[in-house]
């Protein structure tokens, strides 16, 4: 019997990608700047480190991940969707 993926495969790097987007998705729909949505959503992240995540350029921990999705009251697997298809 061969099992099979039932899932999308992503390239490599596009998760962070993902992540990033959704993020300063939400970030833009709060109305804020990466400096205050860090420090003060997220909680203490430097502006550049965040501006980093944004752009995909962050390896987060999938705690990291859980942790901001809590902060900001959403679902974490909401940052892993395809940010074209988001609202």
């Amino acid at each position: 019997m061969t099992l099979r993926a039932s899932w999308n495969v992503v390239a490599i790097g596009e998760l962070h990608r993902r992540v990033g987007a959704n993020l300063r998705r939400l970030r833009k729909q709060r109305g804020v700047s990466q400096a205050r949505f860090a420090e003060e959503e997220l909680e203490g992240l430097h502006r550049v480190y965040y501006g980093g995540i944004e752009r995909g350029e962050q390896n987060l921990s999938l705690s990291a991940i859980e942790d901001y999705a809590s902060r900001l009251g959403i679902d974490p697997l909401e940052l892993f969707r395809d940010p074209e298809g988001a609202e």
